[in-house]
């Protein structure tokens, strides 16, 4: 290998920043990005593909992103997360929010390894895959190893999670390597149809949004979801409609008051019911 490659390779697998706090932009995708993502596959358990837009489309979805299926060790704890989010909520609390609101986990790592994390992180939600991080990277997701501060949904220690991670890795065998990249952070977002309502992208490797956030943004806690912004074809008609209308209205009413008084037709001069109609305008 040549100097500038190893210093390519390098690159790619230690960020420049990947030693601090990562600056990570939390700016909402746009329609565009989305757009850019939509057909893009996630995988299920059994390696089925599905298009990520069929998450979001005619419904609303919070989208979790999260690190690599051994997450727990080397100081960083998805799984914790979700157990904690899973004890905090339920797909029966969601379907009880107006308007009805569904929760889907996405990883990086292999999908034979999708059962495995379900059961080790108790998670009662959809899980998929995106092995290939092509959705992360394009909303905007980052790479780093920072651990960052202590979140609140970490119940457990570092020193026990890294040594579960571990042994977990191991017990995994010839897919002890299919977890995902260790360096990928993820992130959360509120889409519906096409539209983005709500985003937080992580900046280190446990930089999950905490609990109650997710739990007020989603609706419960008496908290609001985001709502969509409503521009449509339809929309635009309806206005453009109401205000000629409006216009109408306003005209006539001005004809009316500008118009002379309507001189009365002498009754002996009426036309008389022949069965005809007839025009009796001047």
């Amino acid at each position: 290998m040549t100097a500038a490659a190893a210093a390519a390779a390098s690159k790619e697998s230690k960020p420049e920043d990947f030693s601090g706090y990562l600056k990570v932009s939390q700016k909402l995708p746009t329609k565009s990005d989305l757009a850019k993502v939509a057909n893009l596959p996630i995988l299920d358990s059994k390696g089925e593909a599905t298009p990520f837009s069929s998450l979001w489309t005619s419904q609303r979805t919070m989208i979790i992103f999260i690190r690599h299926f051994f997450c727990g060790s080397q100081k960083q704890n998805c799984q914790e997360y979700l157990r904690t989010l899973c004890e905090a909520m339920s797909p029966a609390d969601l379907d009880a929010v107006s308007p009805r609101i569904n929760l889907v986990v996405i990883g990086c790592g292999s999908p034979e390894l999708i059962d495995f994390y379900r059961q080790e992180s108790n998670c009662t939600f959809p899980l998929y895959t995106d092995p290939d991080r092509e959705i992360f990277k394009l909303l905007g997701m980052t790479r780093t190893k920072s651990p960052g501060n202590r979140p609140k949904y970490q119940q457990r220690s570092l020193f026990s999670i890294s040594i579960e991670s571990i042994l977990q890795g191991l017990g995994r065998g010839r897919n002890a390597l299919k977890g995902g990249d260790f360096w990928q952070v993820g992130g959360e977002f509120l889409v519906e149809d096409g539209e983005c309502l709500w985003a937080h992208r992580m900046a280190t490797t446990r930089d999950h949004s905490e609990i109650p956030e997710i739990r007020k943004i989603v609706g419960l806690d008496g908290g609001v979801t985001p709502i969509r912004k409503r521009s449509t074809v339809v929309d635009g008609m309806k206005r453009r409609w109401s205000r000629q209308a409006s216009e109408s209205t306003h005209s006539s009413t001005r004809k009316r008051s500008n118009s002379p008084p309507t001189e009365k037709i002498p009754e002996a001069i009426q036309p008389r019911d022949s069965g005809v109609e007839v025009d009796t305008r001047a």
